[in-house]
């Protein structure tokens, strides 16, 4: 067994630790807001000068936010919002034609931006990001665990690891996803229940993690939308060496090695197979250790690294038109945040082929 084994457990084991919002809190546009001294408590989009204005339901000029700034209303994103005896808050829709192509991101975000921060990823920016969820019943009422993330390539269909499915009962796919604590956001989320049957590499290999994909389908398809698109699948032949991309993801941060609530972004540079190989030899692996050919490597800087309960989420890289392509998947690694220790990805051009013909073979 592969001295790297326990590790990949850890990651498949925390997967299910973390609780997310009742369904019925969820965003539908009709929950009361709380009052506050002279008004109500307002997500900021719609009050964004601290006055109610019925108009500001469809301003979508960008708002800055600040993790950790808090007024009476004790919410990074709402403001006590006056001139107003009551308040529903609305979801922002999209009156803008929407290009449907793929790796399409929308860059410094929808809406709301993060000043100053590239540790997360801006509202909306990266639209084929899905969050893998478990829903079950708690009094009566619908909650989920998360599982892991996913990337939407195609309506029907999202790509992950295949590690992270232990079970595939009451299986959701959640796009439009950002920060995990929240009951409100800007566009609406959607919720998809995911067929039980998961299409797992008929070559993967649970023990060493080896061809470690899968496909999820879904029950229904996903709407497109300008927060919720997919990404581009590359060739078979794509290479990544040296690039510079981008993943995504809710695990453990770095800094307080606590979940991310908010959808974490990580770059990092992609590590040629020679070199990685070598990193992974000045490990505990030792000099014996075989890089399997359904790996790709990335990472190996201090502090930037995808760690647990990344599993399954998407490895983008920008290709020369400025779309993102689907490089890799989170797979495995030895430990979180190290100096020349790269991560584990999946290497997706190496399953184009078998994802285009599953795809085709079930539509």
């Amino acid at each position: 067994m592969p001295s790297w084994w326990c590790c990949c457990c850890l990651v498949v084991l925390l997967y299910a630790q973390r609780m997310i919002v009742p369904s019925s809190a969820q965003n539908d546009g009709s929950d009361e807001l709380q009052e506050c001294p002279g008004g109500f408590c307002s997500p900021k989009y719609l009050c964004p000068n601290g006055t109610y204005n019925e108009a500001n339901a469809q301003n979508q000029e960008i708002i800055m936010l600040r993790f950790g700034e808090e007024d009476v209303c004790q919410d990074y994103m709402q403001v006590c919002c006056s001139n107003a005896t009551s308040m529903r808050y609305e979801l922002v829709t999209n009156n803008e034609p929407i290009e449907y192509g793929c790796g399409i991101s929308n860059p410094g975000g929808l809406i709301y931006q993060v000043e100053g921060n590239r540790t997360y990823a801006q509202y909306g920016e990266f639209p084929w990001v899905v969050a893998i969820l478990k829903a079950f019943y708690s009094s009566n009422e619908q909650q989920f665990t998360y599982v892991g993330g996913g990337t939407l390539i195609h309506p029907r269909f999202v790509v992950t690891a295949a590690h992270i499915f232990n079970k595939t009962e009451n299986l959701v796919a959640s796009f439009g996803e950002w920060d995990m604590n929240r009951d409100e956001n800007v566009y609406p989320k959607q919720n998809i229940d995911i067929d039980r049957t998961i299409i797992v590499h008929p070559e993967y290999n649970s023990v060493g993690l080896l061809n470690d994909i899968a496909l999820a389908q879904l029950k229904q398809n996903v709407v497109y939308d300008k927060h919720i698109r997919p990404i581009c699948l590359p060739n078979p032949t794509d290479r990544f060496d040296d690039q510079l991309c981008i993943s995504t993801g809710w695990g453990r941060e770095a800094l307080t090695s606590a979940y991310a609530n908010v959808l974490k972004r990580v770059d990092l540079p992609v590590i040629a197979r020679a070199s990685c190989k070598k990193l992974f030899a000045e490990t505990r692996l030792g000099p014996f250790f075989r890089l399997h050919k359904s790996v790709l490597c990335a990472g190996g800087e201090e502090g930037a690294d995808m760690c647990d309960g990344d599993g399954g989420s998407g490895l983008a890289c920008p290709n020369g038109s400025g779309a993102y392509v689907l490089a890799g998947i989170v797979s495995w690694g030895l430990s979180c945040h190290q100096q020349n220790v790269p991560g584990a990805y999946v290497n997706v051009a190496r399953f184009v082929t078998w994802i285009n013909a599953t795809i085709e073979g079930i539509l």
